[in-house]
């Protein structure tokens, strides 16, 4: 049994306190950017888009907005329907559908089904998918909406819900009507369609879409798959083509980002005059994303993004940590993982954070991308000095290599130590009454009045705040210092 058949039997405290009120709420297939990266791409097709599959950023365009007819690709959203309906549990994958009159008049390509037919919703998927069969669309609209007039109700209730506004659906397989109406759609949309499917049905649907040949189980029946980039390319394992008279030639082509399981390029051209131009323009565009772009690791598991300070009845400091690695496409020689910004989606602060359990937010990097991220609450640092707790502002204290870095102007100024910073030699200079100690950045060796000393951590300078360890600040000054673990927090204490 495959996979597929097996599918289913089934930013910082200061900025919080001042966009509490304005929290951002943003649908999740509409936050990606309308913006295209300035490299030199000419393509013949009228209409063009490529984007990166995990936020839907868009890395190349071409009338990207313009409505379209838009062929057999129409067969991505009857996919996508279909597989709804399994997860739902309305129908199985091995279920037996018969095959009616209706279907056997689909015209166009087909899996040449007769009236009486019975085959398995596996079967019918395979065939729409890999040679593009007309009737086997047909016979799985038939199935799922008793008609194929109320399956096509479904078809723009789902592109509506999805945000996809230039979605036009007349039938299940792209097929002009006698009336020359047709199915419609603009290259973004159809994009983020595939990408929204990608997301939930991935897996199957390329197990699906990368066969070069489709056998069929019910019929003594072979055919190549409509899509010739799988048999002149070695990266590109789907997805879809379509044409028609009215159409032209169209095509939505996937391939995965080198070095990324996860991390896929998505492009669509609508309206090509030959099907060697649709497949040189998908070629080509692919070919310019993979060669222009790199993944980009922008969030590490457990990285602090975020925190906030429970000061009404306790002190408590709550680190907001990303649940998951994130690695999104950027373009090559750049950085965009820089001055990342959490926006949080209508999260109530007064409420019992560090049992929230997931916080669902958008992350906001250099570049404008916007994509949702998981957040973990957890109870931060604490630093007290004679049990009064320090507020933290901007640079916040943080466990690394086993040592509690703090950041130092902000303890040296309770402490009531004056600070000098040697420029030349990346050295912090402290002093108070009649200690002298000296820090070098980046190296384990400190001077205590003249004396030389081993720490067991470098200080650092993190995001332009030099962050020191607190064991050494209180030792260096006489103070003595413990470890709470119960509640996290370092106690530094006069003498």
């Amino acid at each position: 049994m495959t996979k597929y058949e097996m599918f289913l039997t089934r930013c910082t405290a200061n900025k919080q306190k001042r966009i509490i009120n304005s929290l951002i709420v943003i649908m999740i297939l509409l936050f990606s950017i309308n913006y295209s990266y300035a490299y030199s791409l000419s393509i013949s097709s009228p209409s063009a888009i490529l984007i990166e599959s995990k936020t839907g950023k868009i890395l190349y365009q071409k009338n990207m907005d313009v409505q379209r007819p838009m062929a057999s690709t129409s067969k991505i959203m009857t996919y996508l329907l279909v597989m709804e309906a399994v997860e739902n549990g309305s129908i199985r994958l091995d279920d037996k559908v018969k095959v009616s009159k209706n279907a056997t008049s689909a015209g166009g390509t087909s899996y040449n089904l007769k009236e009486n037919d019975v085959l398995s919703v596996n079967e019918l998927l395979s065939s729409m998918m890999i040679i593009s069969a007309n009737d086997s669309a047909l016979v799985l609209a038939e199935y799922i909406g008793d008609t194929v007039e109320n399956f096509c109700i479904k078809m723009n209730d789902k592109a509506k819900s999805l945000g996809l506004m230039s979605a036009y659906f007349v039938n299940p397989n792209g097929m002009p009507l006698k009336n020359k109406d047709q199915n419609k759609i603009s290259a973004k949309d159809l994009a983020m369609l595939t990408k929204y499917t990608l997301d939930r049905y991935g897996d199957s649907l390329l197990e699906i879409t990368s066969q070069k040949q489709f056998n069929g189980t019910y019929k003594n029946f072979s055919k190549k798959n409509t899509n010739e980039l799988l048999e002149t390319t070695s990266f590109i394992d789907g997805l879809k083509t379509g044409y028609t008279d009215l159409a032209g030639y169209c095509l939505v082509s996937t391939s995965k980002v080198k070095d990324s399981e996860k991390n896929r390029l998505i492009a669509v051209v609508l309206g090509g005059k030959s099907k060697k131009e649709r497949s040189d323009d998908s070629k080509k565009i692919i070919d310019f994303g993979l060669n222009n772009f790199y993944t980009q690791e922008v969030l590490e598991k457990g990285e602090v993004l975020s925190y906030y300070q429970i000061t009404s009845d306790e002190y408590i400091p709550i680190e907001f940590l990303a649940k998951d690695t994130l690695s999104i496409l950027s373009p090559k020689n750049t950085d965009i993982a820089k001055n990342k910004e959490v926006i949080f989606q209508n999260f109530d602060f007064n409420k019992d954070i560090l049992n929230s359990g997931e916080i669902q937010s958008i992350l906001r990097l250099k570049d404008g991308t916007e994509t949702e991220i998981s957040l973990i609450a957890n109870r931060g640092i604490s630093v007290y000095i004679d049990d009064n707790p320090i507020i933290f502002d901007q640079a916040i204290p943080m466990v690394k290599d086993g040592s509690t870095l703090v950041p130092l102007r902000l303890i040296a100024e309770h402490l009531g130590v004056n600070i000098e910073w040697d420029q030349s030699n990346k050295a912090i200079i402290c002093e108070k009454d009649n200690i002298r100690f000296k820090l070098i950045v980046d190296s384990k060796i400190a001077i205590i009045n003249n004396k030389f000393v081993t720490l067991d951590i470098a200080p650092q300078v993190i995001q332009g705040n030099a962050m020191v360890p607190a064991r050494f600040i209180a030792e260096a000054l006489g103070m003595e210092i413990e470890w709470d673990s119960d509640i996290r927090a370092v106690k530094i204490y006069s003498v």
